[in-house]
């Protein structure tokens, strides 16, 4: 017992370090929420967000896309912003938050900026402890010592988790004190109580771990007392319990929604082909798992070894972690946005490293098995530590990662090659290097072919000739595309009157991701692209309402308001263009014609 804890007490102080030692926080606009949320519960008592303006006001209007006009990580309800995202983490972090909340620490400072990284330090630190002290009932304290050590410092938790108040850390978390309790349920039965409730904090954090119940639920079924069967759901419930009851007072139904957009349930999931969201998601150097965390590949191995020796529990974790893993690569943005590696997957990280105890063994006993192991695990935490200390997203604006979705399956090196070159050009033993992404990427149907995209032509040049070509280049596809439609309300209009477009796009339900793109002529013959910076100097009005008008899922109906003050006099066209995401192929496009007269 003495040497557990000694090992902890290191492994307690190296994370530590580790994740501070870079002196800044990683967080993107998904963690705003999360950093306000704290002051908001323990100033006002309340949920809400309003009280901070720059999370909700023009100024964040302008740095983030926005729906309904605030940024995507608020939804507007009832007159009050909330956030997008479950409050679970916020709630969690509390405790770390309330001292420095009495002391005077004011949110949106950068003492507060710090306390964000402290908390999300905190968090996944103590995550790493309990999944050590979770593998040193199976194995050795020395070989869960160093398990423990590959997934606190070779994984997302050290570059994504620890550097910000995401969802990933506290799920972590939850995930850690779940296999904790389950090492124990052969010892006692009555351990799966306090499994369920810590899975069921896991689901409050990242709703996405609710498919580790169904893998964990077959296997308690089968190997455990059927009577303790209703023990273990009454455990179960009350974290989601509140959850549910805190979405349905707010929203009113049971997961953030919009006041005026709906969606169905699997929009988000029926875009991309499973394989190509696997692929990025485990072997991409953009994103992949296998190629930011190569010593993960030992979890494979591990989840054969259980298969042979039966072991079912670890059988049942590694379903569980395949099913979120398939989830994750399912969703329409599968590499996370702006992020380092695979953020999305961050959450399977301790169930993944868990996996790895059945070759434990072996590794201690072959040092032919355990080289690998160990240099897998070095190359592992040099790159992330190269994301903590490195990464600061030029690779991400130069691959324009979230719009050129080729650039996710096809990039040479990804951003580890962009920073390293950075890195080596610094020292003056390189000269300068280009972004590690294709200009033309492989042809995903097959061919093998490299082309030049429409995407990499399109430029803030709004004359340029691949905005042109994309209005008036020949649809590829039958004549107009179903379900695609763009009108205004007038044909002509006085300046200083209010435009009203009405867009509509229905995806027929097609196996790949689509994109819709918005232009707009001007008298001149130039081309504006219809996005939130473009719209900022015509005085955007609200979206004033969003409907789901068709069974299919992927429905957008849409009416803008746009004031015409200081337009020019002449002819105008509106265009919708629906393409592939690398923008190769034109599939559908309609266009409307208006007058504005002075």
């Amino acid at each position: 017992m003495r040497l557990r804890l000694v090992l902890a007490a290191v492994l307690c102080a190296v994370t530590t370090v580790a994740y501070l030692v870079n002196g800044r926080s990683m967080g993107s606009g998904d963690t705003i929420p999360a950093e306000h949320l704290p002051f908001s519960i323990l100033g006002e008592g309340d949920f809400d967000l309003d009280e901070f303006e720059r999370v909700h006001g023009p100024a964040a209007a302008r740095t983030y896309p926005t729906q309904e006009a605030i940024p995507y990580y608020l939804r507007r309800r009832g007159g009050h912003v909330y956030s997008a995202y479950t409050p679970g983490p916020a709630i969690l972090a509390l405790p770390i938050y309330a001292i420095p909340y009495l002391a005077g620490v004011e949110a949106g400072t950068p003492a507060a900026r710090d306390l964000s990284k402290y908390a999300a330090t905190a968090i996944v630190v103590v995550s790493v402890l309990l999944l050590f002290f979770a593998l040193a009932r199976p194995i050795r304290p020395w070989w869960a010592f160093w398990i423990s050590a590959v997934y606190g410092l070779g994984t997302s938790a050290l570059s994504i988790s620890a550097q910000a108040l995401w969802q990933h850390g506290p799920s972590q978390l939850c995930l850690s004190l779940m296999l904790l309790f389950l090492v124990r349920v052969e010892e006692d039965d009555r351990n799966l109580i306090p499994a369920s409730f810590a899975l069921s904090c896991a689901v409050v954090m990242r709703s996405t771990n609710l498919l580790l119940g169904l893998p964990l639920g077959i296997w308690m079924l089968a190997r455990h007392r059927r009577g303790l069967l209703p023990w273990v759901a009454l455990a179960f419930a009350p974290p989601v319990g509140l959850l549910a009851a805190y979405y349905l007072a707010v929203f009113g139904t049971l997961g953030p929604s919009f006041e005026h957009i709906e969606m169905g349930l699997l929009t988000g999931f029926r875009q991309i082909p499973l394989h190509e969201g696997l692929y990025g998601s485990l072997l991409s150097p953009a994103r992949g798992l296998f190629f930011y965390s190569p010593v993960l590949l030992f979890s494979i191995a591990g989840a054969v070894v259980a298969v042979v020796r039966r072991d079912w529990l670890t059988v049942a974790v590694g379903a569980g972690a395949a099913l979120v893993t398939a989830v994750a690569a399912k969703w329409f943005t599968w590499w996370g946005g702006h992020c380092w590696g695979p953020r999305l997957l961050a959450d399977v990280t301790p169930l993944a490293c868990f996996l790895m105890h059945p070759l434990a063994d072996t590794l201690a006993r072959r040092w032919y098995a355990a080289a690998p192991f160990f240099l897998a695990a070095a190359l592992s935490v040099g790159i992330h530590l190269l994301g903590a200390f490195a990464h600061d997203g030029r690779w991400d604006a130069h691959a324009r990662t979230d719009r050129v979705y080729e650039n996710m399956l096809a990039c040479n090196t990804g951003p580890v090659g962009y920073y390293v070159g950075r890195l080596l050009h610094e020292r003056g033993l390189i000269d300068e290097p280009g972004p590690q992404f294709p200009r033309g990427g492989r042809d995903r149907q097959g061919s093998g072919a490299i082309r030049r995209t429409w995407a990499d032509l399109v430029r803030r040049d709004r004359r340029s000739t691949p905005v042109r070509a994309l209005c008036e280049a020949p649809v590829e596809e039958d004549g107009y595309y179903p379900g695609l439609g763009i009108s205004t309300d007038e044909e002509t209009y006085r300046v200083g009157e209010t435009l009203r477009l009405e867009l509509e796009f229905v995806n027929p339900r097609r196996p790949r991701a689509q994109s819709a793109h918005i232009f707009l002529r001007r008298p001149d013959g130039s081309f504006l692209v219809f996005d939130g910076r473009d719209l900022e100097p015509w005085r955007r009005g609200p979206i004033t309402a969003w409907s789901r008008n068709c069974p299919t899922p992927h429905t957008v109906h849409a009416r803008f308001e746009i004031p015409l003050d200081g337009w020019d006099s002449g002819r105008y066209t509106w265009y919708l263009v629906l393409t592939d995401p690398p923008v190769r192929r034109i599939e559908g496009r309609v266009f409307a014609d208006f007058a504005v007269d002075r």
